[in-house]
């Protein structure tokens, strides 16, 4: 399955084994998970010139530098059937967006609270039946990395530095410039377009799936088991979706014939260094050789199952686009996935959640009062259509079985652009220290650098004329020093 969220796949994968098993970690429970169920986070490490010594035809590639994917496991809670669950992969966007994210706002087993410093149970996890991948790429995204550097980050810039002193004597830490270890922030150091990631991600899960022992024991011992894998991407994903997915039915036709979490780096939310090579090449215009709406057409026909999920608040990915791209993919049902009307989404019998049109294995769903990580504006309403897209249940009700009705079609208006919703209140602006860049006024910044601002849990609360020395743990009003 891929879904586009703005898109999601889903896909059956080969398990050839590439490389030698690499390590990884229990993670102590306790973090993101208060179940006795473990989850397990770890590296792929793949050498330099892996990938130049892949044989893909057609396919040349320049990798001199190592790949350490990094990634965070979490078993379903509990089986579907048979003893076993299908899995799912799950990447934001960006590029160079972390996948942690989606773990901790959208679909993972817990959400961190406003203190920044703990978290609590998600009722709508997506591991609930199904095991869930999460995955930090392309390399040198959120905790993967090329090779370790000493820098900075400067949170009011948003700025990183790797050509720093950071020893004794060097530059200081305070709470608006953090000194840490992190990628090379080097644009030569990661891939410079989505079909290469692809070939990168395809690489690092035979490993993944042949050598994990967790995962390829339990496998082993469900026997005829659910063995089905899934991509679910977001935002930039809509690009990652259908090239990865593309490019991993192909190579199986070709087969067919942080310390708890043992990471070396500090955490960053974006990489820079990600999104400056893919625009190095023009990425997001290129295309792979069908184009990202001619790799969903091919999925279709090959019998993979797409689910096009767009929230109706999305100005980044809006729906409106998402449905005109529904409606001009060419594959063989195409005309009668267009004659299907739009049915509502019953997330639970007193709530519509959406509007979805389904005809088979594809579908198109406008997801009501949702922003640009649908999981997180509507965590029920995404739980219900993720489950029910893995499950092979109608979108629409959950009801209807796809394997019993392969010919199902949604009925309804054709269009949806006659539901108007009513305009929530915006919340209150929150200049967020972490996230200085994106969340914080200039005038804000000023306040915090000079001392003035006072900051409750890594938040701005209010502006006063004194100044002092930033403490407390949390739970104390702080005001912040003056700036490096």
């Amino acid at each position: 399955m891929v879904v586009l969220a703005c898109v999601v796949f889903g896909f059956k994968l080969g398990m050839d084994t590439w490389a030698s098993r690499d390590g990884y970690w229990d993670v102590p429970l306790g973090i993101c998970t208060n179940t006795d169920t473990t989850s397990y986070s770890g590296y792929i490490h793949l050498p330099p010139h892996t990938l130049t010594n892949l044989s893909i035809p057609g396919i040349s590639i320049t990798q001199a530098y190592p790949i350490n994917t990094f990634f965070w496991y979490f078993p379903a809670r509990h089986h579907h059937h048979n003893g076993s669950s299908p899995l799912t992969i799950w990447m934001n966007g960006g590029p160079g967006g972390s996948s942690m994210i989606g773990l901790f706002q959208e679909n993972g087993p817990c959400v961190v609270n406003p203190d920044s410093n703990s978290t609590s149970d998600n009722p709508w996890s997506w591991n609930e039946y199904v095991d869930m991948l999460y995955v930090e790429q392309p390399v040198q995204t959120g905790f993967s990395y090329d090779v370790l550097r000493n820098g900075t980050v400067d949170l009011v810039s948003g700025e990183i530095d790797v050509d720093v002193d950071v020893g004794e004597g060097g530059v200081r830490q305070n709470e608006t410039f953090l000194v840490g270890t992190l990628p090379s922030q080097d644009v030569s150091g990661t891939v410079n377009g989505t079909v290469n990631g692809g070939r990168a991600l395809w690489v690092a899960l035979q490993v993944w799936l042949g050598e994990f022992v967790e995962y390829a024991a339990a496998a082993a011992a469900a026997g005829e088991g659910d063995d089905r894998v899934s991509i679910w991407t977001e935002s930039y994903g809509g690009r990652y979706g259908p090239a990865y997915t593309a490019l991993f039915q192909e190579m199986n036709e070709r087969i067919e014939s942080g310390e708890a979490l043992g990471v070396p780096v500090n955490y960053t939310m974006s990489s820079e260094a990600v999104g400056d090579s893919f625009d190095s090449t023009g990425d997001y215009p290129r295309n792979d050789p069908r184009g990202m709406i001619g790799d969903i057409g091919y999925l279709l026909d090959s019998g993979v199952k797409v689910a096009m999920v767009y929230g109706d608040r999305d100005y980044a990915c809006p729906w409106r686009g998402g449905e005109d791209v529904s409606l001009l993919v060419e594959y063989a049902e195409a005309e009668k996935f267009r004659a299907a009307g739009y049915a509502e989404v019953q997330t639970k019998s007193s709530y519509v959640g959406g509007l979805v049109r389904q005809y088979g294995n594809f579908s198109f769903t406008r997801v009501f009062q949702a922003g640009h990580e649908v999981p997180f504006y509507q965590p029920e309403t995404a739980y219900e259509i993720f489950n029910r897209a893995q499950f092979n249940w109608d979108i629409a009700t959950g009801g209807v079985s796809l394997v019993e009705n392969q010919d199902y079609g949604t009925e309804g208006p054709s269009s949806t652009w006659h539901i108007k919703n009513e305009v929530p209140e915006s919340p209150e602006p929150t200049c967020y220290l972490l996230a200085m860049d994106s969340t914080c006024t200039d005038e804000q910044k000023e306040r915090v650098l000079s001392g003035e601002a006072v900051v409750k849990d890594w938040v701005v609360v209010e502006d006063v004329e004194v100044q002092g020395s930033f403490s407390g743990d949390g739970d104390q009003l702080a005001q912040v020093p003056l700036g490096h």
